[in-house]
């Protein structure tokens, strides 16, 4: 089997990726502003990037700013005023406009209110001045617009108020005059969203771009199609993402997947046979184990290995607990007993309490061992069949009774998956569920996974006889 599931994605050729020389990398959902570029553009309408020299920058409606980095991973920009960069004492020019763009402020920003060319101080406490901004007997100010309790009476008294966005991280309450220079210049964060009427374009794996003659919305589809608002032939895929029944449980979802729904919904070796009013099963090595609960957001399944365990049948028929060769495994605090039939008579060298009676129907002679039994290390009895089965290392087992509970209460083992992939109907091939897209080569970076959980998932089994 081989996976696919990546960001190393194929992405249409008007999406590719720019960098003007800073390491920046300008990606969708921003394009980058070429001369040359056609008129069809790849990315968000007011995303267009330029590069002055070796630096990105984005013109927002009042002025341009130097792009420092973009986090594709969490939607943030960081913007640098070019106004003020290389200044120590700089002055703001300009609030900060953002109108109806797909922008947004963060929690890590933080506004400073600037009043300048004051000819008395506009608060009412005693606040110092900027002392590298001062003009003629004109002072200016500064003070962080979340802890002005009251509005500051500054018209009259100063010439201009002006609002400058700098990260949280850069100032400090006590030291706000003398740093605010250089968290200006190292700027603010903003994160973008889905601009309206990109959605379902997105949704479907494509990214949105427009015609700029025409002013008309495109979508982009990694299969090199142009579509006006959405990618095709993934209309089955929609399904993926509603929970389904199966049996006994409800709200089960990916990775689980069953023959209701397409194999793309799944990842194989987690299929579950559905049965009406009984619990689902599940296939390991060739042995089916029934399923009695899933606990997903826990990532928890609760299933029992035996109902019995004095089966009337051929004893040899015993499932094999083995894990080899699958994506399972134990967890730590598992461990295993051996269940030892048809023994010799030897067998009353065996502590009582190791004994398993099972009637004159069922197999003779039978008892089983944990690791840590007294009898461990000696000849054992010659015995036709031996099963391991996995328990609980906490049980302390004793007698038939609480063998059999403890066996029916079943046992955890863990898989690791591809926590965005599903079963390509080839049967060697996987796809990426890519937002509501399936996709072979891989999901594009700054898209989201329909499954963000990459941890292990832990399965409590039960085998049924």
């Amino acid at each position: 089997m081989n996976s696919y599931c990546d960001d190393s994605a194929l992405i249409p050729s008007k999406c590719s990726t720019h960098d003007c020389g800073n390491g920046v990398a300008i990606e969708y959902p921003f394009w980058y502003m070429d001369v040359n570029s056609s008129d069809e553009v790849c990315g968000y309408p007011e995303f267009g990037l330029s590069c002055s020299g070796d630096e990105p920058i984005l013109k927002l409606p009042n002025n341009t700013y130097y792009v420092n980095s973009i986090n594709y991973a969490n939607s943030t920009i960081t913007l640098v005023d070019i106004d003020v960069t290389g200044q120590t004492c700089p002055r703001a020019r300009h609030n900060l406009t953002l109108e109806n763009l797909p922008l947004g402020y963060t929690n890590l920003d933080l506004n400073l209110s600037f009043y300048f060319n004051c000819s008395s101080s506009p608060f009412s406490f005693s606040a110092s001045a900027i002392g590298c901004l001062e003009f003629s007997t004109n002072q200016s100010y500064v003070s962080m617009t979340e802890n002005q309790t009251n509005d500051v009476d500054w018209i009259g008294k100063c010439e201009e108020k002006l609002v400058a966005t700098v990260m949280r991280t850069e100032i400090t309450t006590n030291g706000l005059i003398s740093e605010f220079g250089g968290a200006m210049n190292k700027g603010f964060m903003l994160d973008w969203r889905t601009v309206k009427g990109c959605g379902s374009c997105e949704d479907s794996g494509g990214f949105c771009g427009y015609n700029k003659t025409a002013e008309e919305s495109k979508c982009f589809c990694r299969d090199g199609t142009v579509h006006s608002s959405q990618c095709k032939g993934d209309q089955d895929f929609t399904e993926c993402l509603k929970p389904f029944h199966c049996g006994l449980l409800s709200n089960l979802s990916y990775p689980f997947w069953d023959d209701s729904r397409s194999e793309i919904c799944g990842f194989q070796g987690l299929k579950l046979r559905c049965q009406e009013g009984k619990r689902p099963v599940i296939s390991i090595n060739n042995e089916e184990f029934y399923v009695q609960s899933v606990d997903q957001p826990q990532h928890v399944m609760t299933i029992a290995l035996w109902e019995n365990v004095c089966p009337l049948d051929n004893v040899s028929q015993f499932p094999d607990t083995s894990l080899n060769e699958t994506p399972f495994s134990y967890v730590p605090e598992f461990e295993n007993i051996t269940l030892f039939y048809n023994c010799t008579n030897q067998i009353t060298m065996i502590p009582d309490a190791y004994r398993i009676s099972c009637g004159e129907n069922g197999p003779r002679n039978a008892f089983y061992a944990t690791d840590d039994a007294p009898f461990r290390g000696q000849d054992l009895p010659d015995c036709n069949t031996s099963v391991k089965a996995p328990v609980p290392s906490r049980e302390l087992i004793r007698g038939l009774e609480n063998l059999t509970r403890v066996l029916m209460e079943g046992f955890n083992v863990t898989y690791k998956f591809n926590h965005s992939c599903g079963t390509d109907p080839s049967p060697t091939l996987f796809e990426c569920l890519c937002r509501e897209k399936p996709d072979r080569a891989g999901c594009p970076k700054g898209t989201t996974n329909i499954i963000l959980p990459s941890k292990n998932v832990v399965f409590f089994l039960v085998m049924g006889y």
